[in-house]
């Protein structure tokens, strides 16, 4: 099977981008641990095992869009627009991630817990993975 990137749309490439960084985000440090000299740091999948969640949608939507560039596209007539489907799934990613963002360990004593780089890259990327198909839904609804 040949995929031709042809086929996607700007917004399709763009979201599959996000997702794929998004993805590979799930295994980066998300938080730090620090107790004086001592530290250690937490994936986003070790910290909310629910991420798996959003690890199994952003294969779906890889696969989704890898099906979409095929040489006959869509193997079935879908009951809504291709479009739908993608904004539905990456929003639904976003509020996962944005729940894992938001749902921070708190730290006691001197034990002090902080976000590092993975959790800030899985937010904007699950921001970005939407948010360009959205406004693309938006302005063709507008008729613009």
């Amino acid at each position: 099977m040949r995929i031709d990137a042809a086929r996607l749309s700007q917004a399709d490439r763009i979201a599959g981008a996000a997702t794929v960084v998004l993805l590979v985000s799930l295994f980066l440090p998300w938080f730090t641990v620090s107790a004086g000299p001592f530290g250690y740091s937490w994936s986003g999948i070790t910290a909310h095992s629910y991420l798996w969640l959003v690890f199994v949608l952003c294969l779906g939507i890889i696969a989704f869009l890898v099906l979409g560039a095929g040489p006959a596209g869509m193997p079935v007539q879908l009951p809504v627009p291709r479009e739908t489907i993608l904004l539905a799934a990456t929003v639904l990613n976003m509020l996962i991630v944005l729940l894992a963002f938001f749902v921070r360990p708190n730290g006691f004593g001197i034990v002090t817990i902080t976000w590092t780089f993975g959790a800030f890259i899985a937010l904007f990327a699950a921001i970005a993975a939407c948010g360009h198909t959205a406004m693309l839904i938006m302005q063709a609804r507008s008729g613009r």
